[in-house]
Protein backbone atom coordinates (compact mmCIF):
# COMPACT_ATOMS: atom_id res chain seq x y z
CA UNK A 1 0.00 0.00 0.00
CA UNK A 2 1.28 3.49 -0.59
CA UNK A 3 1.27 6.27 1.89
CA UNK A 4 0.89 9.87 1.44
CA UNK A 5 0.01 12.74 3.37
CA UNK A 6 -3.30 14.53 2.54
CA UNK A 7 -1.31 17.22 0.90
CA UNK A 8 1.38 15.19 -0.71
CA UNK A 9 0.87 14.72 -4.50
CA UNK A 10 2.79 11.71 -5.90
CA UNK A 11 4.02 11.71 -9.47
CA UNK A 12 2.70 9.20 -12.16
CA UNK A 13 5.73 6.65 -12.06
CA UNK A 14 5.84 6.54 -8.39
CA UNK A 15 4.70 2.68 -8.37
CA UNK A 16 7.10 2.02 -11.27
CA UNK A 17 9.78 3.24 -9.46
CA UNK A 18 9.23 1.37 -5.64
CA UNK A 19 7.45 -1.66 -6.52
CA UNK A 20 10.58 -3.63 -8.00
CA UNK A 21 12.60 -3.21 -4.88
CA UNK A 22 9.58 -4.89 -2.94
CA UNK A 23 9.21 -8.44 -5.70
CA UNK A 24 13.23 -8.05 -5.20
CA UNK A 25 13.33 -8.97 -1.77
CA UNK A 26 10.09 -10.98 0.12
CA UNK A 27 11.11 -9.34 3.36
CA UNK A 28 11.49 -5.77 2.77
CA UNK A 29 8.91 -3.84 4.93
CA UNK A 30 8.41 -0.04 3.07
CA UNK A 31 10.35 1.73 0.03
CA UNK A 32 10.56 4.99 1.49
CA UNK A 33 10.91 8.12 -0.97
CA UNK A 34 12.27 12.07 0.05
CA UNK A 35 9.76 14.64 0.52
CA UNK A 36 9.79 17.91 -1.93
CA UNK A 37 8.07 21.37 -0.55
CA UNK A 38 6.84 23.58 -3.17
CA UNK A 39 6.31 26.53 -0.30
CA UNK A 40 9.38 28.03 1.11
CA UNK A 41 8.31 27.06 4.94
CA UNK A 42 8.07 30.64 7.44
CA UNK A 43 12.07 31.29 7.99
CA UNK A 44 12.61 31.06 4.36
CA UNK A 45 10.13 33.71 3.32
CA UNK A 46 10.22 35.82 6.16
CA UNK A 47 14.05 35.87 5.54
CA UNK A 48 13.55 36.55 1.95
CA UNK A 49 15.51 33.39 1.02
CA UNK A 50 15.84 32.75 -2.55
CA UNK A 51 16.07 29.08 -4.36
CA UNK A 52 19.96 28.57 -4.08
CA UNK A 53 19.40 28.43 0.18
CA UNK A 54 19.11 24.75 0.48
CA UNK A 55 15.79 24.04 2.07
CA UNK A 56 16.21 22.92 6.07
CA UNK A 57 14.67 19.12 5.24
CA UNK A 58 17.53 19.18 2.17
CA UNK A 59 20.62 17.24 4.45
CA UNK A 60 17.67 14.58 6.11
CA UNK A 61 16.64 13.75 2.88
CA UNK A 62 19.89 13.72 0.93
CA UNK A 63 22.58 12.30 3.65
CA UNK A 64 20.65 11.44 6.95
CA UNK A 65 18.12 8.90 5.05
CA UNK A 66 20.69 7.70 2.80
CA UNK A 67 23.35 6.82 5.32
CA UNK A 68 20.99 4.96 7.44
CA UNK A 69 19.83 2.79 4.13
CA UNK A 70 23.44 1.88 4.44
CA UNK A 71 23.03 0.19 7.72
CA UNK A 72 19.21 -1.31 6.67
CA UNK A 73 18.11 1.25 8.93
CA UNK A 74 15.49 2.80 6.98
CA UNK A 75 13.41 5.51 8.25
CA UNK A 76 9.02 5.60 7.31
CA UNK A 77 8.63 9.33 6.97
CA UNK A 78 4.47 8.80 7.09
CA UNK A 79 4.42 9.95 3.64
CA UNK A 80 5.63 8.80 0.78
CA UNK A 81 6.21 5.24 1.41
CA UNK A 82 5.39 2.19 -0.22
CA UNK A 83 4.33 -0.30 2.50
CA UNK A 84 4.31 -4.04 2.49
CA UNK A 85 0.97 -5.04 4.55
CA UNK A 86 2.20 -8.32 5.16
CA UNK A 87 4.70 -6.37 7.37
CA UNK A 88 2.46 -3.87 8.94
CA UNK A 89 0.08 -6.13 9.88
CA UNK A 90 2.85 -8.11 11.96
CA UNK A 91 3.79 -4.96 14.02
CA UNK A 92 -0.31 -4.65 14.73
CA UNK A 93 -0.64 -1.34 12.22
CA UNK A 94 0.55 1.75 12.19
CA UNK A 95 1.67 2.20 16.27
CA UNK A 96 -0.20 5.04 17.61
CA UNK A 97 1.49 4.94 20.99
CA UNK A 98 3.34 7.61 20.59
CA UNK A 99 2.84 10.78 18.56
CA UNK A 100 5.63 10.03 16.23
CA UNK A 101 3.64 7.29 14.84
CA UNK A 102 6.15 6.79 11.74
CA UNK A 103 9.19 6.25 13.07
CA UNK A 104 7.55 4.25 15.60
CA UNK A 105 5.99 1.49 12.97
CA UNK A 106 9.63 1.86 11.21
CA UNK A 107 11.54 0.38 14.56
CA UNK A 108 9.39 -1.66 15.31
CA UNK A 109 9.34 -3.36 12.18
CA UNK A 110 12.89 -3.75 11.78
CA UNK A 111 13.17 -5.35 15.79
CA UNK A 112 10.95 -8.16 14.34
CA UNK A 113 13.49 -8.79 11.28
CA UNK A 114 12.09 -6.69 8.59
CA UNK A 115 14.20 -4.80 5.93
CA UNK A 116 13.85 -1.54 4.71
CA UNK A 117 15.15 0.82 1.84
CA UNK A 118 15.18 4.27 0.61
CA UNK A 119 15.24 5.47 -2.82
CA UNK A 120 16.52 8.56 -3.24
CA UNK A 121 14.30 9.70 -6.29
CA UNK A 122 11.83 12.93 -5.29
CA UNK A 123 8.34 11.49 -6.65
CA UNK A 124 6.28 14.16 -4.23
CA UNK A 125 5.45 17.35 -3.77
CA UNK A 126 3.82 18.59 -0.48
CA UNK A 127 3.28 21.97 0.97
CA UNK A 128 5.68 23.26 4.30
CA UNK A 129 3.98 25.01 7.09
CA UNK A 130 3.25 28.47 5.74
CA UNK A 131 3.05 30.04 9.23
CA UNK A 132 5.17 30.48 12.29
CA UNK A 133 2.57 28.79 14.15
CA UNK A 134 2.12 25.52 12.04
CA UNK A 135 5.42 25.62 12.01
CA UNK A 136 6.25 25.57 15.43
CA UNK A 137 3.26 23.16 15.91
CA UNK A 138 5.13 20.54 13.37
CA UNK A 139 8.94 21.07 15.20
CA UNK A 140 6.96 20.64 18.59
CA UNK A 141 4.91 17.41 17.48
CA UNK A 142 8.64 16.13 16.27
CA UNK A 143 10.42 16.85 19.86
CA UNK A 144 7.94 15.82 21.84
CA UNK A 145 7.30 12.18 19.66
CA UNK A 146 11.22 11.90 19.72
CA UNK A 147 11.43 12.39 23.27
CA UNK A 148 8.41 10.04 23.60
CA UNK A 149 10.32 7.43 21.63
CA UNK A 150 13.83 7.87 23.59
CA UNK A 151 11.80 7.29 26.99
CA UNK A 152 9.48 4.65 26.15
CA UNK A 153 11.17 2.52 23.70
CA UNK A 154 14.73 3.41 23.57
CA UNK A 155 16.44 2.38 20.59
CA UNK A 156 19.54 1.73 22.08
CA UNK A 157 17.94 -1.24 24.35
CA UNK A 158 15.74 -2.41 21.64
CA UNK A 159 15.99 -6.39 21.08
CA UNK A 160 16.07 -7.47 17.68
CA UNK A 161 17.75 -4.59 15.86
CA UNK A 162 21.24 -4.55 15.31
CA UNK A 163 23.82 -2.09 16.46
CA UNK A 164 24.40 0.03 13.69
CA UNK A 165 20.41 0.52 13.39
CA UNK A 166 20.12 1.45 17.19
CA UNK A 167 22.85 3.92 16.93
CA UNK A 168 20.82 5.23 13.76
CA UNK A 169 17.94 5.92 15.54
CA UNK A 170 19.17 6.99 18.88
CA UNK A 171 20.95 9.81 16.50
CA UNK A 172 17.71 11.17 15.85
CA UNK A 173 15.66 10.44 18.64
CA UNK A 174 18.63 12.28 20.58
CA UNK A 175 19.26 15.31 18.23
CA UNK A 176 16.09 16.63 19.22
CA UNK A 177 17.52 17.36 22.82
CA UNK A 178 19.53 20.23 20.69
CA UNK A 179 17.34 22.76 22.20
CA UNK A 180 18.44 22.77 25.80
CA UNK A 181 22.30 22.84 24.74
CA UNK A 182 21.35 25.80 22.53
CA UNK A 183 19.65 27.64 25.29
CA UNK A 184 22.64 27.17 27.67
CA UNK A 185 24.82 28.05 24.63
CA UNK A 186 22.50 31.37 24.50
CA UNK A 187 22.05 32.52 28.18
CA UNK A 188 25.18 31.46 29.49
CA UNK A 189 27.35 34.77 28.09
CA UNK A 190 24.69 37.08 29.57
CA UNK A 191 24.70 35.58 32.96
CA UNK A 192 28.30 35.62 32.85
CA UNK A 193 28.27 39.52 32.03
CA UNK A 194 25.49 40.66 34.53
CA UNK A 195 26.26 38.26 37.76
CA UNK A 196 30.15 38.53 36.98
CA UNK A 197 30.50 34.62 36.62
CA UNK A 198 33.66 33.53 34.93
CA UNK A 199 33.07 31.05 32.61
CA UNK A 200 36.48 30.67 31.08
CA UNK A 201 39.31 31.38 33.42
CA UNK A 202 41.97 31.48 30.29
CA UNK A 203 43.21 34.77 28.33
CA UNK A 204 41.75 35.35 25.51
CA UNK A 205 45.00 34.15 23.75
CA UNK A 206 44.67 30.51 24.48
CA UNK A 207 40.96 30.88 23.26
CA UNK A 208 42.19 31.97 20.23
CA UNK A 209 44.81 29.59 19.87
CA UNK A 210 43.25 26.63 21.01
CA UNK A 211 39.62 26.94 20.50
CA UNK A 212 39.00 29.15 17.59
CA UNK A 213 41.09 26.71 15.26
CA UNK A 214 39.15 24.12 16.32
CA UNK A 215 35.99 25.59 16.14
CA UNK A 216 36.86 26.71 12.76
CA UNK A 217 38.04 22.93 11.45
CA UNK A 218 34.63 22.10 12.49
CA UNK A 219 32.94 24.97 10.03
CA UNK A 220 35.18 24.07 7.32
CA UNK A 221 34.87 20.26 7.53
CA UNK A 222 30.84 20.54 7.39
CA UNK A 223 30.57 22.99 4.75
CA UNK A 224 33.10 20.57 2.72
CA UNK A 225 30.72 18.09 3.06
CA UNK A 226 27.30 19.28 3.66
CA UNK A 227 27.35 23.00 2.18
CA UNK A 228 25.04 21.65 -1.37
CA UNK A 229 22.44 20.35 1.30
CA UNK A 230 23.13 22.57 4.57
CA UNK A 231 24.41 26.12 4.83
CA UNK A 232 25.41 26.87 8.47
CA UNK A 233 24.85 30.01 9.12
CA UNK A 234 21.25 29.22 8.44
CA UNK A 235 20.70 26.25 10.30
CA UNK A 236 22.02 28.93 13.25
CA UNK A 237 19.27 30.81 12.56
CA UNK A 238 17.10 27.76 13.06
CA UNK A 239 18.24 25.98 15.85
CA UNK A 240 18.37 29.86 17.61
CA UNK A 241 14.88 30.25 16.50
CA UNK A 242 13.80 26.69 18.11
CA UNK A 243 16.03 26.92 21.39
CA UNK A 244 13.53 29.94 22.67
CA UNK A 245 10.34 27.28 22.39
CA UNK A 246 11.36 23.58 22.27
CA UNK A 247 12.86 23.40 25.81
CA UNK A 248 9.98 23.61 27.75
CA UNK A 249 8.06 21.18 25.55
CA UNK A 250 10.75 18.80 25.86
CA UNK A 251 11.67 18.99 29.32
CA UNK A 252 7.67 18.44 29.94
CA UNK A 253 7.86 15.50 27.93
CA UNK A 254 10.85 13.90 29.57
CA UNK A 255 9.01 13.58 32.94
CA UNK A 256 5.65 12.83 31.54
CA UNK A 257 6.07 10.48 27.74
CA UNK A 258 2.56 9.19 27.88
CA UNK A 259 1.00 12.77 27.68
CA UNK A 260 1.95 14.10 24.72
CA UNK A 261 -0.90 15.35 22.15
CA UNK A 262 -0.67 15.18 18.47
CA UNK A 263 -1.82 18.16 17.04
CA UNK A 264 -1.75 17.79 12.73
CA UNK A 265 -0.31 21.10 11.30
CA UNK A 266 -2.52 23.57 9.91
CA UNK A 267 -1.78 23.99 5.47
CA UNK A 268 -3.26 26.32 3.24
CA UNK A 269 -3.39 29.14 5.23
CA UNK A 270 -3.87 33.06 4.56
CA UNK A 271 -2.15 35.87 6.29
CA UNK A 272 -3.76 39.25 4.91
CA UNK A 273 -0.95 41.25 6.04
CA UNK A 274 2.50 41.54 7.39
CA UNK A 275 2.46 41.13 11.19
CA UNK A 276 5.21 40.06 14.14
CA UNK A 277 4.23 36.69 15.49
CA UNK A 278 2.71 36.70 18.77
CA UNK A 279 6.04 34.91 20.26
CA UNK A 280 8.46 37.27 18.86
CA UNK A 281 7.73 39.25 22.54
CA UNK A 282 10.40 36.67 24.62
CA UNK A 283 12.72 37.01 22.06
CA UNK A 284 12.19 40.90 21.66
CA UNK A 285 12.76 41.09 25.79
CA UNK A 286 16.04 38.54 24.94
CA UNK A 287 17.47 40.61 22.70
CA UNK A 288 17.00 43.78 24.72
CA UNK A 289 19.05 42.00 27.70
CA UNK A 290 22.02 40.44 25.23
CA UNK A 291 22.19 44.34 24.65
CA UNK A 292 22.46 45.68 28.14
CA UNK A 293 24.75 42.41 28.88
CA UNK A 294 27.18 43.40 26.02
CA UNK A 295 27.08 47.22 27.15
CA UNK A 296 28.09 45.85 30.61
CA UNK A 297 30.68 43.75 28.84
CA UNK A 298 32.48 46.68 27.41
CA UNK A 299 31.94 48.49 31.00
CA UNK A 300 33.72 45.39 32.75
CA UNK A 301 36.44 45.36 30.09
CA UNK A 302 37.29 48.77 30.42
CA UNK A 303 37.38 48.83 34.09
CA UNK A 304 38.30 45.40 35.53
CA UNK A 305 41.79 44.75 36.26
CA UNK A 306 41.78 41.29 37.08
CA UNK A 307 38.76 39.82 35.10
CA UNK A 308 38.91 41.64 31.96
CA UNK A 309 40.08 39.00 30.00
CA UNK A 310 37.80 36.66 31.20
CA UNK A 311 34.74 39.02 30.36
CA UNK A 312 36.44 39.77 26.66
CA UNK A 313 35.55 36.48 25.53
CA UNK A 314 32.18 36.38 27.68
CA UNK A 315 31.48 39.59 25.36
CA UNK A 316 32.83 38.55 22.14
CA UNK A 317 30.66 35.02 22.70
CA UNK A 318 27.64 37.30 23.52
CA UNK A 319 28.01 39.61 20.60
CA UNK A 320 28.40 36.00 17.81
CA UNK A 321 24.61 34.85 19.92
CA UNK A 322 22.98 38.97 19.30
CA UNK A 323 23.78 38.15 15.51
CA UNK A 324 21.48 35.39 15.41
CA UNK A 325 18.73 36.27 17.75
CA UNK A 326 18.55 39.49 15.45
CA UNK A 327 18.22 37.40 12.92
CA UNK A 328 15.62 35.44 13.94
CA UNK A 329 13.50 38.75 15.28
CA UNK A 330 13.53 38.89 11.36
CA UNK A 331 11.85 35.66 11.45
CA UNK A 332 9.45 36.85 13.43
CA UNK A 333 8.48 39.27 10.92
CA UNK A 334 6.05 37.61 8.76
CA UNK A 335 5.24 38.30 5.33
CA UNK A 336 1.82 38.25 4.40
CA UNK A 337 0.54 35.00 2.60
CA UNK A 338 -2.77 35.93 0.37
CA UNK A 339 -2.72 32.54 -1.37
CA UNK A 340 -4.42 29.95 -0.23
CA UNK A 341 -2.77 27.51 -2.63
CA UNK A 342 0.97 28.48 -3.09
CA UNK A 343 2.63 28.66 -6.75
CA UNK A 344 4.48 26.41 -8.31
CA UNK A 345 7.03 27.24 -10.47
CA UNK A 346 6.80 25.67 -13.91
CA UNK A 347 8.97 27.57 -16.65
CA UNK A 348 6.97 26.17 -19.48
CA UNK A 349 5.83 27.14 -23.01
CA UNK A 350 2.23 27.70 -23.54
CA UNK A 351 -0.53 29.46 -25.74
CA UNK A 352 -2.91 32.53 -25.04
CA UNK A 353 -6.01 33.30 -26.59
CA UNK A 354 -6.46 36.80 -26.64
CA UNK A 355 -9.54 37.54 -28.48
CA UNK A 356 -8.75 36.18 -32.13
CA UNK A 357 -5.21 36.22 -32.04
CA UNK A 358 -2.90 33.12 -30.49
CA UNK A 359 0.21 34.14 -28.80
CA UNK A 360 2.55 32.23 -27.41
CA UNK A 361 3.68 32.88 -24.18
CA UNK A 362 5.75 30.77 -20.79
CA UNK A 363 4.09 29.85 -17.25
CA UNK A 364 6.54 31.37 -14.83
CA UNK A 365 4.45 29.87 -11.92
CA UNK A 366 1.08 28.61 -11.79
CA UNK A 367 -1.79 26.66 -9.27
CA UNK A 368 -5.21 25.19 -9.94
CA UNK A 369 -7.13 28.86 -9.41
CA UNK A 370 -4.20 30.82 -11.52
CA UNK A 371 -0.89 31.38 -12.90
CA UNK A 372 1.66 34.06 -13.77
CA UNK A 373 2.56 34.28 -17.69
CA UNK A 374 5.34 35.87 -19.24
CA UNK A 375 4.14 37.27 -22.87
CA UNK A 376 6.49 37.87 -25.70
CA UNK A 377 8.63 41.33 -26.25
CA UNK A 378 6.28 42.64 -29.06
CA UNK A 379 3.25 42.73 -26.85
CA UNK A 380 3.75 45.76 -24.97
CA UNK A 381 -0.09 45.47 -23.43
CA UNK A 382 -3.09 43.41 -23.37
CA UNK A 383 -6.52 45.61 -23.50
CA UNK A 384 -9.00 42.18 -23.30
CA UNK A 385 -10.40 41.35 -19.73
CA UNK A 386 -10.31 37.62 -20.49
CA UNK A 387 -9.28 34.77 -22.55
CA UNK A 388 -7.77 31.30 -22.85
CA UNK A 389 -4.80 29.59 -21.44
CA UNK A 390 -3.60 26.45 -23.91
CA UNK A 391 -1.61 24.01 -22.45
CA UNK A 392 0.30 21.17 -23.98
CA UNK A 393 -0.77 17.27 -23.68
CA UNK A 394 1.77 15.68 -20.42
CA UNK A 395 4.93 14.52 -22.51
CA UNK A 396 4.60 17.06 -25.41
CA UNK A 397 6.68 19.90 -23.08
CA UNK A 398 9.44 21.96 -23.58
CA UNK A 399 10.75 24.30 -26.59
CA UNK A 400 10.83 28.28 -26.48
CA UNK A 401 8.19 30.55 -27.53
CA UNK A 402 8.84 30.27 -30.87
CA UNK A 403 7.93 26.45 -31.25
CA UNK A 404 5.21 25.20 -32.91
CA UNK A 405 3.50 22.61 -30.75
CA UNK A 406 -0.28 20.70 -30.21
CA UNK A 407 -2.49 22.05 -27.39
CA UNK A 408 -4.48 20.00 -26.06
CA UNK A 409 -6.19 21.42 -22.64
CA UNK A 410 -7.93 24.82 -22.95
CA UNK A 411 -8.47 26.78 -19.76
CA UNK A 412 -10.26 29.93 -19.71
CA UNK A 413 -9.30 32.95 -17.68
CA UNK A 414 -9.75 36.50 -16.27
CA UNK A 415 -7.03 39.00 -16.28
CA UNK A 416 -6.05 40.27 -12.43
CA UNK A 417 -2.74 42.66 -13.59
CA UNK A 418 -0.48 42.91 -15.80
CA UNK A 419 3.28 44.64 -15.53
CA UNK A 420 6.39 45.18 -17.85
CA UNK A 421 9.13 43.43 -16.55
CA UNK A 422 13.07 42.95 -17.95
CA UNK A 423 14.66 39.96 -18.25
CA UNK A 424 18.32 39.32 -19.54
CA UNK A 425 17.53 43.11 -20.86
CA UNK A 426 14.38 42.73 -22.83
CA UNK A 427 11.80 43.82 -21.77
CA UNK A 428 8.76 41.45 -21.92
CA UNK A 429 4.77 41.40 -19.92
CA UNK A 430 3.97 39.79 -17.72
CA UNK A 431 0.24 39.39 -16.56
CA UNK A 432 -1.46 37.50 -13.56
CA UNK A 433 -4.30 35.89 -14.58
CA UNK A 434 -7.18 33.49 -12.23
CA UNK A 435 -8.57 30.77 -13.81
CA UNK A 436 -12.57 30.08 -14.80
CA UNK A 437 -14.36 26.69 -13.72
CA UNK A 438 -12.85 24.15 -15.21
CA UNK A 439 -13.62 20.64 -16.16
CA UNK A 440 -11.80 17.78 -13.85
CA UNK A 441 -9.53 16.75 -16.36
CA UNK A 442 -8.47 20.12 -16.92
CA UNK A 443 -7.92 20.60 -13.14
Amino acid sequence: MAIFDADHVPTRDFLVNTVGLMLEDPKLAFVQTPHFMINRDPVEKNLGMGPEVPSEGEMFYTVTLRGMDFWRAGFFCGSGALMRRKALEDVGGIRTETIVEDADTSMEMLSRGWHTAYLHRPMLAGLAPESLDAFFIQRTRWARGMIQLLKLRHPLFRAGMTLPQRLAYFNCVWYWMFSLAFFVFLTMPVISLLFGVKIFAVPPLEILLYLVPHLAAIFIVGNALYGRVRWPFVSEIYETLLAFFLPRHVIAVWFRPRKAAFQVTPKGEVLEQDRSAKMSVPVFVFVLVQIVASAVGVYLVRVEEWGAQAYLTSLVWNVYNLLFTLAVLGVLFERKQQRFRPRVPIYDIAQVKLGNKNVPCEIVDMNEHGALLRLPSWVDEVRQGSGELRLSKPGARGGSLTTVMRFQCKVPFSIIRQRVVSTDGEESLEIGVRFEEMDMESR
